[in-house]
């Protein structure tokens, strides 16, 4: 029997031992008066019984070889005397603190049998790890808002599916219900997806897990650097399979059985790259009578009916992040406009940028700098040289639209400034965005980008999404905001969802979405050409390889024909991406990038159909919705903004346009040169 109040803190040590120490010490600083430390040595072979000694462990299990994980940890279980189990791996920590508000959460529900904790990278803690498990409908795992930045990831306490080994506490109650034989974890698993094994048997028994963000560990992902070693790829292979042998039925996987398929097509092509794992083959055959018989075991006691098991399955085209309403921003904004500059390696570019807006007239502002994992350190350079300013620290390359999104999280303002690192803003840059929004109350604008040597243009898009200069001439017109000098308000960017961008985007044509979004909702996009900002062209994106510039502006300007026009306006210009298409496969093959590029994009947009069709359906809702709309009546057609499009195919004015236009005119689209509006 397990003693009431009692907390077990399990840790399993193999090829650790650089983490082990500070791991112990961060248990020993706990002020939580009842706890038992268990310590289990998995035959490493650095480790040292000096540890013993300095953290004198209540139990300690030195194996004479490595068990595994799932067995170590049964091993420690078994052993454990507490009413709380807190599995942590050695490469982890905890502050002082965590186990007393980690069992508090218990008493919220007599059914939550684990207390998932947020768990941040040990050597970049602004980055999540896990925030819990998410079963795809597919049945693959995943982690919850892995490698977002702390500012992005989910503030609210609430259930989830599971959550990762690496840090976790456990209701004993729980492991005992879910246990069969002698195990807790199912040892034919070895190591790998035993947690999320466990995830579903308690799910499938009654029991719930329970995320509280307040809960922060540190983990370093891999810390055993055993992660790639063809053994543990062929262990992990097996245990997927295994796994679905015990959980599901018919009722389960039957009406999931297009995305399963999808995925095991999609997976058998990847494993021909790999052809050894097809080994796994050998020992799931092995493993599998055992599985059936805990198999049986699980299912005569399960309660969890299949109808409500896949309604708790997040579907692979899904954001891995949490899904969450969007949070209002407060009504009282400390400040009026929030600068959101982006840095990827280009730290004098950002400096020029960042010393051009301390010449501001308009001063009622602050800046969010966001660094995406530039080399050099150049990140924390900034945060040294502009003190006043916010810098966040991505830890990678999220994007032009990862980046601008992890800014907007941290942005305190009523307007959000979204502004090029290559670019120097005037003096009246910010005065006369502010003063424009101000005065006509729309929800987006962009000011003018002013390139050396060039005379500013008033550029629009084609119906098919290349850019086409001087389209409006001396119009005051713009059919999205330029992400390179755009403003947002941040109320309007809240009713569309609480982000500015998708960051499936990356770089290229997010800053376009975001305008079809803002138009189908009925908002307005305003130009603001008195606002100007000298620009760098291509400074940004100069450290991109040719063949990812091309393949994110190809593939970006597809995807938002594809999802934003309606289904009549994409058989009109049918014809027309047609023609394109054939030109673009035909133009890549008298250039390594360009074909990489065309083959690349060819292949996500044939492997993401699900995607395609769920925003279809959701930006499509937003023509009826319309929360931008001063007055919501009839829904917004394309024919409402058609106009602002251009019916041309390139910049200048070729045969191939005039035959574009032409066919325009013919299927009735009212497309700029077709309106006879001035030009």
């Amino acid at each position: 029997m397990y003693e009431e109040g009692l907390v077990s803190v399990v840790i399993l040590n193999y090829k650790t031992e650089r983490y082990l120490d500070e791991c112990l010490r961060s248990v020993r600083q706990q002020d939580y008066a009842r706890l038992e430390l268990i310590l289990v040595n998995n035959a490493s072979p650095g480790f040292s019984r000096e540890i013993i000694q300095r953290y004198n462990p209540d139990v300690f299990i030195d194996n004479p070889r490595n068990a595994g994980f799932a067995r170590a940890n049964n091993q420690a279980i078994s052993r454990a005397r507490g009413e709380y189990v807190l599995l942590l791996n050695a490469d982890a920590k905890i502050p002082q603190g965590f186990i007393n508000a980690g069992v508090a959460e218990f008493s919220r529900d007599k059914a939550i049998g684990s207390v998932v904790p947020r768990i941040v990278r040990w050597d970049n803690p602004q980055l999540i790890e896990s925030t819990g498990h998410l079963l795809r409908t597919d049945f693959t795992a995943a982690h919850r808002d892995r490698d977002l930045h702390i500012v992005e990831a989910s503030r609210k306490a609430g259930y989830v599916f599971g959550g990762t080994a690496a840090c976790i506490i456990y209701r004993r109650k729980m492991l005992e219900d879910v246990r069969f034989g002698d195990e807790y974890f199912d040892e034919s698993f070895f190591a790998y997806f035993e947690d999320v094994d466990l995830d579903v048997r308690a799910q499938l028994l009654g029991w719930k897990a329970w995320h509280q963000p307040a809960l922060v560990a540190e983990h370093i992902c891999g810390g055993s650097g055993e992660r790639r070693s063809t053994r543990l790829q062929l262990i992990a292979e097996k245990n997927r399979y295994l796994a679905l042998a015990k959980w599901l039925t018919v009722a389960d996987w039957w009406p999931r059985l297009p995305a399963m398929a999808a995925y095991e097509a999609y997976h058998f092509l990847r494993t021909l790259a790999r052809p050894h794992l097809f080994l796994a083959l050998f020992s799931y055959l092995y493993y599998l009578p055992n599985t059936l018989r805990k198999r049986m075991h699980l299912q005569r006691r399960r309660k969890l009916r299949p109808a409500v098991f896949r309604s708790m399955l997040t579907s692979r085209f899904a954001d891995t992040h949490t899904e969450r309403p969007a949070q209002a921003k407060p009504k009282e904004h400390p400040v009026t406009a929030s600068v959101i500059v982006v840095n990827y390696n280009g730290l004098a570019h950002t400096r020029r940028c960042l010393d051009a807006l301390s010449r501001q007239t308009f001063d009622d502002f602050e800046n969010v700098i966001v660094d995406n994992g530039s080399d050099n350190r150049e990140g924390e350079i900034l945060q040294q040289e502009y003190s006043q300013a916010r810098v966040l620290l991505a830890g990678r390359n999220t994007g032009f639209a990862g980046g601008v999104n992890l800014g907007y999280a941290a942005a305190r303002g009523k307007y959000a400034v979204l502004l090029n690192n290559d670019a120097e803003p005037e003096p009246e840059f910010l005065a006369e965005l502010v003063g424009a929004m101000e005065d006509s109350g729309a929800d987006a604008g962009c000011g003018v980008l002013i390139e050396e040597g060039r005379e500013p243009t008033n550029d629009t898009l084609s119906v098919l999404g290349r850019t086409i200069p001087g389209v409006f001439g001396d119009e005051a017109l713009t059919f999205y905001p330029s992400g390179a000098a755009a403003i947002l308000r941040t109320a309007s960017i809240q009713a569309l969802g609480g982000k500015p961008f998708d960051p499936r985007y990356f770089i290229y044509h997010e800053d376009v979405s975001l305008g079809f979004r803002i138009r189908l909702a009925g908002g307005q996009v305003i130009k603001i050409p008195q606002a100007r900002a000298k620009h760098r062209g291509g400074a940004t994106t100069r450290s991109l390889r040719r063949a990812d510039v091309r393949y994110f502006q190809t593939r970006n300007r597809i995807l938002n024909r594809l999802i934003y026009f309606e289904s009549t306006t994409l058989l009109r210009i049918w014809p027309l991406c047609l023609a394109e298409s054939i030109a673009r496969h035909l133009l890549a093959l008298a250039s390594w990038d360009e074909l990489k590029a065309t083959l690349r994009t060819d292949g996500f947009l044939l492997g993401c159909f699900s995607y395609i069709a769920r925003e279809r359906g959701r930006q499509g809702r937003l023509r009826y919705t319309q929360p931008l709309a001063k007055r919501a009546g009839t829904p917004v057609r394309d024919r409402a903004y058609l106009h602002l499009l251009s019916g041309r195919v390139g910049a200048r004015d070729s045969i191939a346009d005039r035959l574009a236009l032409a066919w325009l005119r013919l299927a009735r689209l009212p497309v700029r040169e077709n309106t006879g509006q001035r030009l």
